[in-house]
């Protein structure tokens, strides 16, 4: 990258933050493949692209870093004073034909993976912007579904009208994208056009379950009034010309909910610098300032190119991928990829399989993956089960809708479970799954979800390594031909190529929440159905453990108190021998006053909690002593903070007791308010006969 371009990018963000925009710069990732690329000579070279819209670099298929030249070619690089790649006069080729003269040029340059050094005062204040824009964010989202991106105005239920501009740059007219051309890939209900699943339309009808109906309205070309360069810096000039250029043929109102239109997208002539062309604009979705048309303002953009890489170079008329992906920012998504370190990630992401990721590129982009349960459910397409009871079931490809969650002790930590690859979804064809041709698999996909908030409308889902916000559980961790997992799919789903058929969270580490808290079932047995293409399940909830019991022990009462990591409920039983059992059930806190006990006696006392969690114990109540029957207080001085027991002592042998404080019914173990009280115990004993008593209690505090 040139420092003039990361400087522009950089203050084009910032201007962006200061002006108070409804989202931060939001970006595809870069094609994860090698990609062809056609010289001003006509000769072809294979690149890979790395990073991202802010910090990028290429390199050869060899692995030599390159950057672009001014006649717009490929070149060696090398890293200026400044620690920026520049290019060298030597033009990119396969390195063993480069000439002792092309050598001696390039020196100690011609290396592998050469990179711009990370940290430069400009990128500092990138830095800054986006840590801006999270700190100024709310802190809770107070729900288990993550939230959508700040600024998101969609509601993607029904019939709703997207508007969609071509822009022309003079210097270089569409090629293969007319009206018409790109009208068939939005909205067209039968699209094959080199060998695509669907139009654009197709997918998010069929992924939304026919709950969205998206009609893309497509206008122009028209023509801009500056060459492509200079846009490249400046695509939100572009977007705003665009507009109003289209604004004579348009009413902007048609497109608007409220006064407000939704974001507008833009096709771009020419391609893209995420599929490496060093020319075209980075395709990304950010906001708009002082933008109205027609009585309407237009809040942000999303953009992308009219080409994309074919066997000869950028010639190909772009498939739908890019657009799906952009166009799910405009609904809400984040980005699913490492958005700070690109394809030199090691986080452990859902790669091919989500839209929002990779999965853009599958099929040479013209098959994006099946939405996930989590996407759906963002989008209120979708809601998942929650697996909390002990039983079988059944779980079908994601195309039906239908996903697991399976909580954890940890709030808004959890596990989401869905079906791939498999059956007929036509979007998650298992071949297309399988990017890199590490052979193709299908079955149960888990996913570990963090719902922190700042990270999520931050777009910030995945930038650290063992810090993942919405990552993937693999059934093999392991790497396979300098593959992350994430790319190999039997690595990634269960039973998978280690045929892994059950997941415990007391044996699995990685089944766990992110402060090492177990989740509330466990599932023993993982089972594919190749039949009906469903994965079958085993569910056991875990059971519960009690600890941390506390007693106090008196004449003819007992306090207890407990820690359960599961349980909700819970029932008390306690047993004298020679007498019947006695319970109190529907508890629904961890402490209970067991009263009306005899002196002296031993108590066999079981505590079961809802979650499968029991604990026993035996408790001997206190001798009575000598002294005259009267209540007594736990607490010798109580204020109203503590909760207190008053009880009758040294009376014999109880029937049952009615307090009253103040004249009010009242239970024996309680708080009492600030003040003085009149306290009255009606005491019946096993005889039948009633004593009563009374005393004042003073509560200081």
């Amino acid at each position: 990258m040139t420092r003039r371009k990361l400087l522009i990018w950089t203050l084009c963000l910032l201007s962006l933050w200061q002006a108070g925009t409804s989202s931060p710069l939001l970006a595809g990732p870069a094609y994860p493949g090698l990609i062809t690329v056609k010289q001003s000579d006509g000769s072809e070279i294979r690149v890979r692209v790395h990073g991202d819209e802010f910090r990028n670099y290429v390199t050869s298929e060899e692995g030599y870093t390159l950057a672009a030249d001014a006649d717009g070619d490929w070149a060696f690089a090398k890293l200026d004073a400044n620690g920026l790649l520049v290019p060298t006069s030597v033009k990119a080729k396969n390195a063993s034909r480069l000439t002792d003269s092309e050598r001696k040029i390039l020196g100690t340059s011609l290396r592998k993976n050469l990179r711009p050094l990370r940290m430069t005062g400009l990128q500092m204040r990138l830095k800054a912007a986006r840590t801006y824009s999270l700190a100024t964010r709310a802190a809770d989202a107070g729900d288990c579904i993550p939230p959508l991106l700040r600024g998101t105005t969609w509601k993607p239920v029904g019939n709703k009208k997207v508007l969609v501009l071509l822009a022309e740059y003079p210097d270089l007219p569409f090629t293969n994208g007319s009206n018409e051309a790109f009208d068939n890939l939005l909205n067209s209900k039968n699209y094959t056009k080199g060998g695509a699943t669907g139009s654009v339309w197709q997918y998010y009808y069929d992924n939304s379950n026919g709950q969205f109906n998206p009609e893309f309205t497509v206008a122009g070309p028209y023509r801009l009034s500056k060459n492509r360069a200079y846009y490249k810096d400046r695509p939100e000039e572009m977007v705003a010309e665009v507009a109003r250029l289209a604004d004579n043929d348009l009413d902007f109102s048609q497109f608007a909910e409220n006064g407000v239109a939704h974001d507008i997208f833009v096709f771009y002539s020419g391609g893209a610098e995420s599929t490496g062309d060093p020319n075209g604009i980075w395709p990304h979705k950010s906001g708009l300032k002082n933008l109205t048309l027609d009585g309407v303002t237009i809040p942000g953009y999303a953009c992308s190119s009219e080409l994309e890489p074919g066997s000869a170079g950028n010639n190909t008329l772009a498939a739908i991928g890019s657009f799906c992906h952009e166009f799910g920012h405009i609904l809400g998504w984040p980005d699913l990829y490492d958005t700070v370190n690109g394809n030199d990630t090691k986080c452990d992401l859902p790669g091919c399989f989500s839209l929002m990721a990779y999965g853009t590129y599958n099929n040479s982009s013209r098959t994006p993956p099946a939405l996930s349960i989590l996407e759906r459910w963002m989008m209120g397409w979708s809601e998942p089960e929650i697996l909390e009871t002990s039983g079988e079931y059944s779980l079908p490809a994601i195309t039906e809708g239908k996903g697991y969650l399976v909580k954890t002790e940890a709030d808004e930590d959890y596990f989401l479970l869905e079906c791939r690859g498999a059956g007929k979804n036509e979007w998650d064809k298992k071949e297309y799954l399988d990017f890199y041709g590490q052979g193709s698999d299908w079955g149960l996909l888990i996913y570990h979800v963090r719902n922190e908030y700042n990270s999520w409308m931050g777009n910030a889902v995945n930038i650290v390594h063992g810090n993942e916000h919405y990552k993937i559980l693999y059934s093999n961790p392991a790497s396979r031909n300098n593959y992350l997992p994430q790319y190999i799919p039997a690595h990634c789903f269960f039973p998978g190529g280690k045929n892994v058929t059950s997941i415990h969270s007391d044996s699995q580490s990685n089944f766990l929440a992110v402060n090492g808290k177990k989740t509330m079932v466990e599932i023993p047995s993982i089972r594919l159905d190749a039949v009906d293409g469903s994965v079958k399940l085993s569910v056991t909830e875990r059971n519960g453990n009690i600890t941390d019991v506390k007693s106090s022990i008196f004449q003819h009462d007992i306090i207890l108190s407990w820690k359960d990591d599961l349980s909700s409920g819970w029932t008390v039983e306690w047993k004298a021998e020679g007498e019947e059992t006695e319970s109190i059930t529907g508890l629904t806190s961890s402490e209970v006053h067991i009263p009306l006990l005899k002196d002296a006696q031993d108590y066999a006392i079981t505590i079961t909690g809802n979650k499968n969690s029991k604990t026993f114990l035996t408790l001997k109540t206190e001798k009575s002593g000598s002294g005259f029957p009267r209540i007594q207080l736990s607490k010798a001085n109580p204020t109203s903070e503590d909760k207190v027991l008053m009880m009758l002592v040294d009376c014999g042998e109880m029937g049952g007791i009615q307090w009253t404080v103040d004249g009010a019914k009242a239970d024996g173990y309680t708080n009492l308010r600030k003040g003085e009280h009149y306290v009255q115990a009606v005491l019946t004993k096993t005889d039948g006969t009633v004593e009563y008593f009374a005393r004042y209690i003073n509560v200081i505090l």
